[in-house]
């Protein structure tokens, strides 16, 4: 049973996960909100991020491979906002860097994947949606500051 310090600690990036959420949810007003990897064009199923606690963790096998897919995908999607002359600082360049800043925290990759995607990630629509409200609970805000 955890004690009130890591349930604190998953509560703390709970809330900035539900945050970048919401927020990414109020900018585009679709039924189905995106999870953090299709935001950055990854697939949660495939390796290096089908054993979770293998990627999460930093000082397991996978951590690395898991930094370098996030950094790559970022990469990629930053030179196509460039190309599609939406700039540094636009809404969506600001998306990609938190969302893929999120991942790159083992703690709040932790919990996404543990707590967040298992629960969003098989649904579709406004279903998506509503569990993804389900979640966050009091949190589906946008808070002052998406902190992880």
């Amino acid at each position: 049973m955890p004690n009130a310090a890591t349930a604190s600690g998953v509560v703390v990036h709970l809330r900035g996960i539900c945050h970048i959420h919401y927020r990414i949810h109020a900018r585009r007003q679709e039924s189905e909100p995106e999870t953090f990897f299709e935001v950055l064009g990854l697939n949660p199923n495939a390796p290096p991020f089908n054993v979770v606690d293998e990627w999460v963790n930093i000082d397991r096998p996978l951590y690395r491979a898991a930094r370098d897919a996030i950094g790559l995908a970022w990469a990629e999607k930053k030179q196509r906002i460039q190309q599609e002359r939406l700039g540094y600082g636009s809404e969506e360049d600001a998306e990609l860097d938190i969302v893929a800043w999120a991942l790159h925290g083992s703690r709040t990759a932790s919990i996404y994947m543990k707590v967040v995607m298992p629960k969003i990630h098989h649904i579709h629509g406004a279903e998506r949606l509503e569990a993804l409200v389900k979640v966050c609970a009091d949190q589906w805000n946008d808070g002052d500051k998406a902190e992880l």
